[in-house]
């Protein structure tokens, strides 16, 4: 397929807008045919892309794109290049310059890569430096194709920014901003009036020394804002407002003659002297001696008058639950009815006494049983245990009298019959402990007659028996 390139003539007029104008742009004219230049192109759906690249043809200074029909107007356009940042007409590779920036050649201008948009590039200012148009146009169902050649654009375009006024630099001009309040407004407000004479008094009266605004006593200044000073013509005296008052700064001459300290002080030693020069002031001492103390008394001021050491009358009941930890009681005896409770374990090197011992688990070799008066049984474990076990003791009292504790050999303890030597067995058995005898089997009579050799106990409806 041969590829098709428009013929367009261009033409280039430039809007020059008041400063307060936006945007600034610029026209562009032409007409679209074939190749050959014999028809023009009608399409009721052209693009056109311009972009305004740098000198090296190589970054992308400003783009935007718009759409014409051509239709019934024999192939011409017209179009106005230029908009503000953020315009619907700039596309997705315009690097978001303002048409003022995008032309001047005062600072560098950043841009984008016409080879790789997404990367950045830095056109370098240079007195003169030419821009570029270059026109893309896209017809209805074709291919965006690359109108050649490229469109030098030096002296219309470039008036947006003038680079200089009748010879004149930019650096020789007072420039406004909005932005730090040196505006035109602001600068004629300055120099006009009674605000141009505070000015030069403030930067100096004739004799070369400033000079704050006079005010007479009687009319001072109207509704002054916080922080102004002035200077009060008829008392002499250097005045300000602190937003809410005036006050006085001084008059020459005066000051501070005499400073008098209180009785608790001194001055230049002297206890509630007068400071009339150059000295020291100092505090008294409290006739406390110099030390450590457990106990102080403090007057209204702060100040130690009294110190000693703490009594026991001077220590508080504790009371509370907790207000006592770690190693804090070493000694002494815990009297009345109060318990010693303790979540963890309570370790001692020599006795614990007591009616009542109490607690998950207690650690002794020997426990002492006493009774009403100064005799005690004692519990003591062997001197050499094997290994560790458990008794259980059971969970009630035994439910008849003469009952023994027995022990499974898991060392579960019960309560069961004693067997005593000597005693009478009962029962199916007959006579005396240790050495009791068979006389009946579940009731029934056993037979005392000794059985035979062979023999088998048997029963014969009244006793057992051998046969």
């Amino acid at each position: 397929m041969v590829r098709l390139l428009y013929v367009v003539a261009l033409l280039f007029s430039f809007a020059v807008s008041a400063a307060n104008d936006a945007p600034q742009s610029f026209t562009l004219d032409g007409q679209l045919t074939n190749p050959a230049g014999t028809a023009p192109l009608l399409d009721s759906n052209v693009v056109i892309k311009i972009q305004v690249l740098d000198p090296s043809k190589t970054c992308i200074l400003y783009e935007e794109q718009q759409t014409v029909d051509t239709t019934g107007t024999n192939g011409r356009f017209n179009v106005r290049v230029g908009s503000s940042v953020g315009a619907l007409q700039r596309t997705a590779n315009d690097p978001g310059r303002t048409m003022a920036e995008v032309f001047q050649n005062a600072v560098d201008v950043l841009g984008k890569q016409l080879a790789a948009p997404a990367s950045p590039c830095t056109h370098t200012a240079a007195s003169g430096s030419l821009r570029y148009a270059r026109i893309t146009v896209t017809k209805t169902a074709g291919s965006p194709e690359v109108l050649s050649p490229d469109m030098a654009m030096d002296a219309v375009p470039n008036a947006i920014v003038a680079e200089s006024l009748q010879g004149l630099e930019k650096d020789q001009f007072l420039q406004t901003s909005p932005f730090n309040n040196v505006t035109q407004g602001n600068i004629q407000n300055l120099f006009t009036g009674s605000n141009y004479t505070e000015l030069l008094n403030l930067i100096g009266s004739s004799s070369g020394a400033a000079q704050l605004p006079p005010f007479a006593s009687a009319t001072p200044p109207n509704s002054p804002s916080a922080g102004e000073v002035w200077f009060d013509s008829t008392t002499g005296e250097v005045k300000y407002y602190t937003g809410a008052i005036t006050q006085t700064l001084g008059v020459s001459g005066a000051g501070i003659s005499a400073i008098t300290v209180g009785s608790g002080m001194t001055a230049n030693g002297t206890p509630g002297g007068v400071l009339t020069g150059p000295g020291s002031i100092d505090l008294n001492d409290s006739g406390v001696a110099p030390g450590s103390y457990t106990k102080v008394l403090v007057n209204s001021k702060g100040i130690v008058t009294v110190g000693g050491a703490l009594v026991e009358a001077d220590i508080p009941t504790i009371s509370t639950s907790g207000k006592v930890i770690g190693d804090a009681i070493s000694s002494g005896t815990i009297g009345g009815s109060t318990s010693l409770i303790s979540s963890g374990s309570v370790s001692v090197s020599g006795s614990v006494s007591g009616n009542t011992l109490s607690g998950n688990s207690v650690s002794v070799r020997d426990i002492f049983v006493y009774d009403d008066d100064t005799n005690k049984a004692t519990i003591t474990a062997p001197s050499d245990i094997p290994s560790d076990y458990v008794l259980v003791l059971p969970s009630g009292l035994p439910g008849v009298s003469g009952l023994v504790l027995a022990s499974d050999t898991s060392g579960n303890l019960s309560w069961t019959t004693a067997i005593v030597s000597g005693g009478a067995a009962g029962g199916d058995l007959g006579g005396t402990y240790p050495n009791p005898t068979v006389v009946q089997i579940q009731g029934t009579p056993v037979t005392s007659t000794a059985p035979g050799t062979g023999e088998f106990l048997t029963f014969d409806g009244t006793n057992w028996k051998g046969r």
